[in-house]
């Protein structure tokens, strides 16, 4: 096959420069040799004439030869938030030796979008989808089709799909045994309001328990309405409380990485200083914690781990298509990461 005049490199050319037979080449260069025991010495030198004579695959005949397109669909709900790009990078780490591709989309919890870019996932041929859901929409879609899917981040109550995400409940308890342990007593917590986010609702009861549990009073929750750009949102509401509130808490929690990240706005607009005298901690790390002064103490999520575990799930139930697989939850224990906002008290 040519392509602008220029011939194709093909299995057929390897296998002829290299001196192996063509099934060797094909599993070596597809990394389908699991099953088959070839010398180190035969991989390589079927790896080295490839790159030599510049063999590129073709995954549209690979696709027509083995019903597989070898692409799997990554569904985000914002893609701006830098924990689904770190998602995104992890799980991009995680597929490197198994010759998958990605597909990202982004639905900016939106469910009708969502539906949208899985319908076009699925027009794709993708062999898997890892979704962090914004409802429901589209997902039935991709079970009726027989394509597997794993959620990630955010359960969806009542589904029996798999799921990969924080244990919110363990991160609210550590966040508090945290807080008590420093002395503060006297805690605000701010949250968003999300109609497509359960784990919002689960962190900010969970803390409450918890709090409630150590002897330590919640001394206000802010709900932050909906809003495109929610960060900017939660520096407007916070500004005006701080400007308003008579008294401060011991220290201010912030529920989502959004959340605080907009905290650091207001507390930085109204003059307030962190860390000193009003303690600043958040759930979900974000890019700026380390670098602002007094840095942010975080409890974070092993995103590493949880790209690893969403695609360990998928793979098998790729790999074993139309096998029963019991509903799998997993539940990855969350990670204190210590910095200077939350000094012990005197």
């Amino acid at each position: 096959m040519k392509r602008n005049g220029i011939r194709r490199v093909t299995m057929s050319d390897v296998a002829r420069r290299s001196g192996v037979d063509l099934s060797t080449v094909s599993r070596v260069l597809n990394r389908s040799f699991e099953n088959h025991k070839y010398a180190p010495e035969t991989v390589e030198r079927v790896q080295n004439t490839a790159g030599e004579l510049g063999y590129q695959p073709s995954f549209a005949a690979r696709a027509l030869r083995t019903g597989k397109t070898m692409l799997l669909g990554v569904v985000v709900s914002d893609i701006a938030n830098s924990f689904f790009g770190e998602i995104a990078s992890s799980l991009d780490e995680c597929i490197s030796g198994h010759g998958y591709r990605l597909l990202i989309s982004n639905t900016s919890e939106d469910p009708a979008r969502q539906a949208g870019h899985i319908d076009g996932m699925l027009a794709h041929g993708v062999d898997g989808l890892i979704v962090s859901p914004s409802g429901e929409d589209g997902l039935d879609r991709a079970v009726e089709v027989g394509v597997p899917v794993v959620t990630i981040d955010r359960p969806l109550p009542g589904s029996s799909l798999p799921f990969v995400g924080l244990d919110n409940k363990a991160a609210t308890h550590l966040l508090a045994v945290k807080l008590k342990a420093r002395g503060y007593r006297r805690v605000g917590v701010v949250v968003p309001e999300s109609r497509t986010d359960p784990t919002l609702h689960e962190r900010l009861a969970g803390l409450c328990s918890a709090l409630e549990a150590e002897d330590c009073t919640l001394s206000w929750t802010v709900q932050i309405p909906p809003a495109d750009d929610l960060q900017k949102e939660v520096k407007r509401v916070m500004s005006d409380k701080f400007r308003t509130e008579e008294g401060l808490p011991d220290a201010v929690v912030g529920l989502s990485n959004v959340c605080t990240m907009g905290l650091l706005e207001a507390l930085a607009d109204c003059g307030l200083a962190w860390g000193a005298s009003l303690g600043l901690a958040g759930i979900d790390d974000f890019s700026a914690a380390p670098l602002v002064r007094p840095s942010v103490t975080v409890v974070r999520q092993p995103v590493r781990r949880i790209a690893a575990e969403a695609f360990s799930l998928l793979l098998e139930r790729m790999k074993n298509p139309g096998e029963g697989f019991a509903a799998a939850t997993v539940l990855v224990e969350p990670e204190w990461t210590e910095r200077e906002s939350l000094p012990e008290r005197g």
